[in-house]
């Protein structure tokens, strides 16, 4: 208690002591610093220099702040006082860097840590290269800001001390990040997450031991009264013991008050003894019941103890269940913006219909996402939108709704004042970033939010076989016979960048039947996995677009799944995943069909065994009204034609299994004489010789013209 009250006494003067220097205005530090310096009293004047720097800074005067800082610095040189300097430098370094004077507070920054290496200071020393690194990182010199990263994590160890090698480590991190270093990025983090886990794993410990020493202790307290209570006990049983004896005695007085007359001086020196006795016995009692009160107070005392905790545990209880209740409202908040930000993106029935040969590959970080797609119909041209928000979570599926309602708008704005036609990639999004920048209110101020997005948009022209792309940081993939193309985007978000083009360029790309493109946020190639818990990166997702790129679109998803999981193992997810896959099928303009095509009456078996194609074949022969069927592979043509009666087949060549040579001429051998037309985009010498020998009745090239394709047809229906 003395302790305590000791403590009280200091800390009470301390704040007492501080009230009034603080309470000090600017004019009377003034009269002090010039009072000492007239009495030569140098420390005197320092310390009142510091007040009267720390008033400006407060106040937010920097300029005079630091000339005060500097005149500090000078009487400090004058009388040797090195401690003063250092922390007169820092705290110049501190205001420099407050007012974006990145250079100046470095150079500050020099001067402090030369000051800690002369006084051996090895704290300072750390504190100082990691105000340094900072400093380089807010100018963009990241080689020097590593530099001086290393050095305060070199010191860090020498001191032993985890809490520093860890804030340490942090820094790399930030700055390997900033320098978009991936590679030492994730070595630096994978360091700091281990020290970073053994930190807590300590703090964890520590609370276990002093929670065992709690044990320990109430254990000790209930094994003391349980001591107290059989000492208890056992006084009762004395005092009925001296009861006993009291009655016995009393009993005696009787016998011997009888025989008073004959044993005179025998009862006197007999009721002396008893005397002594009672008195002794009187004694005992009092000690007895003196410490009896002791115990039931000390029994009291222990109740109360177990009282409180009691309480205390169930007041804990009580908070345990509110928050319970809280998050569970929380979660409950999040699933129903969820559902709002499912029903803002377009359903996966109306993307099917645009197109039927595709995937979305869709896999939130959190509840809701800060990634998000896009599509809408313009006559003959379709526009697809993925795009990844800043942040993740709720934060970014605020700006996902922000990305679409005004995409919307921008769209039918452009097609309403001028035409379809007119419709451009570039524009769209030049658009949309004035929209963003005018709604955030985004000036380019140091302190604003830095909010945006990065996107890729592409416009299908169904009708002349192109399409338009721009992009704001995000690429555009492309997969055309087994060679992936990439289109650049424009190196800027689609939010304010004080160095940013006035408008975002438009890329036109003529497609080719079954060429795939694929729109990706970066969320997929930044996820951590692999025997090292590296990124995924580029390169990898790069080989595997072209190494999935001859499956179907169902089979690719399957397999990014897969592909993804199998990276991951047991790493978080630290970013949303979005990747939308289309197969280019053309539409077919009608007015390439004659309407006096009536097949109506007709049967075509076509073997293929790529989907796309078999859609495409579909598609140009709709309107013929000619009945279709499909066989993936010679054994189901085979089988089909067994059993069904077909005018014409449509025969792939290459196949897995037999190939169509093999299946035509076991056709034929089965005296089946029906036209059978070969198609293949394979280049085979002498492909002619080789249909005719397995009895094709004719040859189609892909790619080929549709007119050329019904005319071919036509031809063997007649």
């Amino acid at each position: 208690m003395l302790r305590k009250l000791v403590v009280s006494l200091l800390f009470f003067a301390l704040c007492v002591l501080g009230n009034y220097s603080f309470s000090q205005s600017l004019d009377d530090l003034k009269r002090n610093y010039q009072k000492a310096i007239e009495s030569n009293d140098k420390n005197s004047a320092i310390n009142n220099l510091n007040q009267i720097a720390n008033y400006y800074w407060e106040r937010n005067q920097h300029n005079e702040a630091i000339q005060s800082f500097e005149e500090l610095i000078k009487l400090a040189r004058e009388i040797g006082n090195r401690n003063a300097q250092r922390v007169a430098f820092q705290n110049i370094a501190m205001i420099y860097s407050d007012i974006g004077e990145y250079q100046k507070s470095e150079n500050s920054l020099k001067e402090n840590l030369n000051l800690n290496r002369e006084l051996n200071d090895k704290a300072g020393i750390t504190a100082a290269y990691t105000n340094l690194a900072t400093a380089c990182m807010n100018q963009k010199k990241y080689d020097q800001a590593a530099q001086y990263a290393e050095e305060a994590l070199k010191y860090a160890k020498e001191l032993n001390n985890l809490n520093l090698i860890r804030n340490c480590l942090g820094l790399l991190v930030e700055i390997y990040q900033r320098a978009k270093n991936a590679e030492k990025q994730a070595e630096y983090f994978s360091q700091y997450s281990a020290i970073d886990k053994h930190i807590k794993q300590q703090e964890i410990s520590q609370v276990q031991q002093e929670k065992q020493q709690i044990e320990v202790q109430k254990a000790i307290k209930e094994k003391e009264l349980a001591e107290k209570e059989q000492k208890l006990e056992k006084t009762q049983e004395t005092l009925k013991q001296v009861e006993l004896i009291t009655k016995e005695q009393q009993l005696r007085l009787e016998l011997q008050e009888a025989e008073k007359q004959r044993i005179k001086e025998q009862a006197e020196a007999e009721l002396r003894r008893q005397a002594l006795i009672r008195n002794f016995m009187l004694i005992v009692i009092v000690i007895v019941l003196l410490f009896s009160s002791l115990l039931i107070v000390q029994i009291r005392k222990t109740k109360l103890a177990n009282k409180l905790l009691a309480e205390k545990n169930e007041e804990i209880e009580r908070q345990k269940n509110e928050i319970e209740k809280q998050s569970e409202k929380i979660k409950a908040s999040i699933q129903y913006a969820r559902r709002i930000q499912a029903a803002v993106l377009p359903p996966h029935e109306y993307f099917e219909k645009l197109f039927p040969d595709s995937f979305i590959f869709f896999k939130p970080r959190d509840i809701v996402s800060g990634d998000f797609y896009w599509v809408t119909e313009k006559g003959d041209k379709t526009i697809v939108t993925v795009a990844d928000c800043t942040g993740h979570g709720v934060p970014g599926a605020f700006m996902s709704m922000l990305g679409t309602a005004f995409l919307s708008e921008i769209v039918n704005k452009i097609v309403e004042n001028k035409h379809i036609s007119e419709l451009q990639a570039g524009e769209i999004l030049t658009e949309l970033r004035r929209y963003i920048i005018n709604s955030l209110h985004q000036k380019g101020d140091q302190d604003e939010a830095k909010d945006g997005m990065d996107i890729v948009l592409v416009i299908i022209d169904h009708k002349n076989h192109r399409l338009q792309y721009a992009g704001a940081n995000n690429p555009l993939y492309m997969v055309r016979n087994k060679e992936l193309m990439v289109f650049d985007p424009d190196p800027m978000p689609i939010a304010y960048q004080k160095e940013m083009s006035e408008k975002f360029k438009t890329i036109e790309i003529d497609y080719q039947p079954n060429d795939t493109i694929y729109l990706s946020t970066d969320g997929y190639v930044d996820q951590f996995g692999g025997q090292h818990g590296r990124k995924f990166m580029i390169k990898r997702f790069k080989q595997l677009l072209v190494e999935i790129n001859s499956m179907t679109m169902r089979k690719q998803y399957d397999a990014l799944d897969k592909t993804m999981e199998a990276w991951r193992g047991n790493y978080f997810q630290v970013d949303d995943m979005l990747i939308v896959g289309i197969r280019l099928i053309p539409t077919i303009p009608q007015r390439e069909i004659s309407r006096e095509m009536d097949w109506s009456d007709k049967t075509i078996l076509i073997v293929e065994d790529v989907e796309a194609n078999y859609l495409y074949m579909t598609e140009a022969l709709r309107r013929t009204g000619v009945a279709m069927l499909h066989a993936r592979t010679g054994h189901e043509a085979i089988e089909l034609i067994s059993h069904t009666q077909v005018d014409l087949i449509l025969m792939d060549i290459n196949m897995p299994g037999i190939d169509g040579f093999e299946t035509t001429r076991q056709l034929r051998s089965r005296n089946i004489t029906i036209p059978i037309i070969a198609q293949t985009a394979m280049k085979i010498d002498n492909i002619e010789k080789l249909c005719s020998e397995a009895g094709f009745s004719d040859l189609i090239i892909k790619p080929v013209r549709l007119q050329t394709f019904i005319e071919t047809i036509q031809k063997h229906l007649m």
